[in-house]
């Protein structure tokens, strides 16, 4: 009887509701930390120290929320803005209203946001780790990678966590400071809301989804307008505008980032900045390159590292260029090249974001139904004033005009202790220096040494690329057998192949 007793005695403790000792001081300030980790150096991104950068961005959203309390509802000033982002009307009743009251205490719980942590206590942990590997998670369409989520969970041993997490995204988003320096000098009917997303904002989007910030308050989630989250300046000020619900608004983690970001730009210049552009930015495509330059449309899978490159190495409101050569010195060369002026003022993560949608467009949308791509210019205009550009260009001679098949000879001569093979192509192998498929397929005929493959400055007259060499044993279908290695790295399948 007695051992019974001691096997139930723990799962008796865990079945009592045990009262948090700290509940109430959960209304003097929310405890939070940022993970320890985040102190280590960021790979790919040395110049980012994350950790002081979550630090920061928790101490801004803290003082976008204080500062959106106090001017708001004690002085009772941004009535504009509460109704253009949280549909709340500007009438001056805002304090009788439940759903005012319901924005309010949600921001309180932001603005009282503290580094102290009493023994014991919840808190909310800020990460720069992929906790629950939702980084690489697509949002609304290609490369809409997400910028960070937050989760509330728990169990019998931990009872309560609360856990916002940050990916390369947000840590290539402008700060406050940063926005502002980017926009102030700038024609007022250049600035727009939609150009002055900050790090702050999007941290405090994430702590609205946490169940500590909004308490007995319905949860705070990512509500969908036309299809897509009400994410941005423009989506939720058009939803709003649409007649949407109140409380529904107030139930969306972005109207409070656009409310209280809406609120410090407005401070900082004196009027409201409209949530887009007044002057549209147009963009326009433009399909040129030479007619013997073209690359494979395979050459795209560099478009990520160039984006990123791009991101790593831009300043909103600069001008200059940022290079890069793919595959130097091969058939598929190809330059990836961005142009900036003064006047685009996007943060780092916005270019890669605008990178990442218009590279394809240039690699795909000339050459529609073509193997062979020749590049192209993409401008994003302002007025009579360019922004950005975007370029592919090819950048080796090639044949002309394209043979409609690929190019293959091969000879194979018999050597008394091997086989000599003497092989030349063009228009596949165009990239690797053969190390992909032809050299793996001419292996499955014997040990292959003596190796060497070398590409021409340009095509020769029979519009040969390359040309390759090596040794194999002896075998007597050792003709067929290279033949048929080279029609399956690419090669006309009506090859032949001489040699004695």
């Amino acid at each position: 009887m007695r051992s019974a007793i001691l096997f139930s005695l723990p799962l008796a403790v865990f079945a009592i509701p045990i009262e948090d000792p700290l509940e109430k001081r959960a209304d003097d300030f929310i405890p939070y930390m940022v993970e320890d980790a985040c102190r280590s150096t960021y790979p790919g991104h040395e110049n980012i120290k994350r950790y002081d950068k979550l630090l920061a961005a928790v101490k801004d959203a803290r003082e976008l929320a204080k500062t959106a309390v106090r001017e708001w509802w004690d002085e009772g000033k941004h009535g504009d803005v509460a109704a253009q982002y949280l549909a709340i009307p500007d009438d001056g009743g805002y304090m009788y209203s439940g759903y005012a009251q319901t924005a309010h205490a949600n921001l309180m719980n932001v603005a009282v946001l503290d580094e102290r942590i009493p023994f014991l206590s919840k808190k909310v942990t800020v990460h720069c780790t992929d906790i629950s590997n939702k980084c690489s998670l697509n949002v609304e369409g290609t490369n809409k990678l997400i910028a960070g989520y937050a989760e509330n969970g728990g169990n019998v041993i931990t009872r309560y966590t609360y856990d916002v997490a940050f990916c390369e995204t947000w840590f290539l988003t402008q700060t406050l400071d940063e926005a502002w320096n980017a926009w102030k000098d700038q024609p007022k009917e250049n600035i727009a809301m939609e150009w002055l997303e900050n790090d702050a904002g999007k941290m405090l989007h994430e702590m609205m989804h946490i169940n500590m910030i909004t308490q007995d308050r319905p949860h705070i989630e990512d509500m969908r307008y036309n299809g897509a989250r009400a994410y941005t300046a423009p989506k939720v000020a058009a939803w709003v505008a649409s007649g949407a619900s109140t409380g529904d608004v107030i139930k969306n983690a972005d109207s409070y980032t656009q409310f209280v970001n809406a609120i410090y730009f407005k401070n900082k210049f004196g009027y409201l900045p409209p949530p887009v552009r007044e002057v549209p930015v147009t963009e326009t495509q433009d399909c040129i390159g030479e007619e013997n330059q073209y690359v494979d449309k395979g050459q795209d899978k560099h478009i990520a590292d160039f984006c990123n490159q791009i991101a790593g190495e831009y300043t909103p409101g600069s001008i200059g260029e940022i290079v890069r050569q793919y595959d130097e010195g091969t058939p598929d060369h190809v330059q990836l090249r961005f142009y900036r002026r003064p006047g685009g003022k996007l943060g780092p993560n916005a270019v890669k974001e605008v990178c990442l949608d218009t590279m394809p467009k240039l690699f795909h949308n000339c050459d529609t139904s073509s193997q062979w791509k020749h590049g192209g210019i993409y401008t994003f205009t302002q007025g009579d004033d360019d922004l950005y550009t975007y370029y592919v260009e090819p950048r080796h001679v090639r044949p002309d005009p394209i043979p409609a098949t690929t190019i293959g000879k091969c000879d194979v001569w018999y050597k008394f202790f091997y086989n000599e093979f003497y092989i030349s192509g063009g228009l596949f192998a165009g990239n690797d220096h053969g190390q992909e498929r032809l050299l793996p397929n001419l292996r499955s005929c014997g040990v292959v040494s003596e190796w060497r493959f070398d590409y021409k400055d340009e095509p020769d007259s029979n519009n040969v690329e390359w040309d390759a060499y090596g040794r194999l044993p002896i075998g007597s279908q050792m003709w067929g057998c290279v033949r048929q290695a080279m029609v399956d790295a690419g090669g006309p399948s009506d090859m032949g192949c001489g040699g004695s």
